[in-house]
């Protein structure tokens, strides 16, 4: 049976790759780049924009169904892009598309809140864990 802090520290694990794969849909969702042709081929030498993802998490349970923490990873965003207007760029088609992530920032807000609460969570966890054992180990 795992103990609290096991637990505890896959759920840190968790909430740093949450806070991982959104920070970088932000810092990215600017990178954008060609569409692809009817064909879904991106013409030669035009750029890739960058490939939004989602973060999957799910419990983890051991042979019995008793929990063991959780584990999460990230996946490609479906769609990874979507199409925006700027006739201007240099690499827009002929309808003036291009390619952009598909990442809304007020739900990575959130994500990156939930993530920073579920963090401090576990490691609120992990310290009062800590203190019981050592509250334990004093009294024997």
């Amino acid at each position: 049976m795992p103990n609290a802090i096991t637990t505890a520290l896959s759920g840190a694990l968790a909430a740093q790759t949450r806070m991982a794969g959104s920070a970088s849909n932000v810092a990215n969702m600017r990178s954008t780049g060609a569409l692809p042709g009817k064909d879904g081929i991106i013409p030669a030498g035009a750029p890739q924009p960058n490939q939004a993802v989602r973060t999957v998490q799910h419990s983890v349970a051991g042979p019995d169904g008793q929990g063991m923490g959780t584990r999460a990873y990230t996946r490609p965003a479906n769609p990874a892009v979507v199409a925006e207007l700027s006739p201007d760029s240099p690499f827009a088609n002929e309808d003036g598309m291009i390619a952009a992530p598909n990442v809304d920032p007020a739900g990575e807000r959130v994500e990156q809140i939930a993530a920073g609460a579920a963090y401090k969570a576990a490691l609120s966890v992990i310290k009062t864990q800590d203190e019981m054992e050592r509250e334990l180990g004093r009294l024997a």
